[in-house]
């Protein structure tokens, strides 16, 4: 829903010009000039979003939930990155939003601005490789993992609109849209572990054959 709203507001051009969107880049733009450990903060932090870096995270869990025998998870992982790629390249095509225009930019970037690709890419990645490796592990480690997972997912969305190449309409569709298919993709292995195990609690059970008791005639004792 909130990258719906996003994407309509882009398309009409409601987040355009002096709207609030604008505003928070110009806002956030000032904040880096005049705050170096901020700027040098922004630069390291949006690493963790590379397409690289996270398709390398990805393949690396993937291969991981495979050798340990977790194909089920294993392509859940795989198919939310793949998938998120796949949306990512649509939406750009599809809606053409110039990157922000700085007097004094501080970082520069390619391609168009919506989605974010780093927002998205994390939220794609991180959100299902936290959910795939704590699947089983006690309710508070399950918290603490996803915890991590979805900091990171607004530390590298944050970094992208202090740097100056997205706005903030971008980072929130991105995150957006990587939540939605994680917790689709997850639903679907919930679901499907579930109909497994329904499957084997139905499973009509063999009957073995009772073993017949043999008695032994006893004769009576004549003397």
């Amino acid at each position: 829903m909130v990258a719906i709203l996003a994407l309509v507001g882009v398309t009409t051009g409601a987040l355009a010009g002096h709207s609030i969107d604008q505003r928070i880049v110009t806002a956030a733009h000032r904040l880096v000039l005049h705050h170096a450990l901020v700027l040098d903060l922004a630069r390291h932090v949006t690493h963790l979003g590379t397409p690289v870096l996270v398709d390398i995270v990805a393949a690396v869990a993937t291969i991981g939930l495979c050798l340990w025998g977790r194909i089920r998870e294993a392509g859940f992982v795989a198919g939310v990155r793949v998938s998120a790629v796949i949306v990512e390249s649509v939406l750009k095509s599809a809606v053409h939003r110039t990157r922000p225009v700085l007097v004094h930019p501080v970082a520069h970037a390619q391609g168009f601005s919506f989605p974010s690709g780093h927002a998205l890419g994390a939220a794609s990645v991180y959100l299902p490789v936290a959910l795939a490796l704590l699947a089983h592990q006690q309710a508070s480690i399950r918290r603490a993992g996803l915890l991590v997972a979805v900091a990171i997912c607004l530390l590298v969305a944050t970094s992208r609109v202090l740097l100056g190449v997205h706005y903030p309409s971008d980072v929130i569709a991105g995150l957006a849209l990587g939540g939605a298919l994680a917790s689709g993709g997850w639903a679907l292995v919930v679901i499907s572990r579930g109909s497994r195990g329904y499957r084997r609690r139905s499973a009509p059970r063999r009957r073995t054959p009772r073993r017949r008791e043999r008695f032994r005639q006893v004769r009576p004792y004549s003397p």
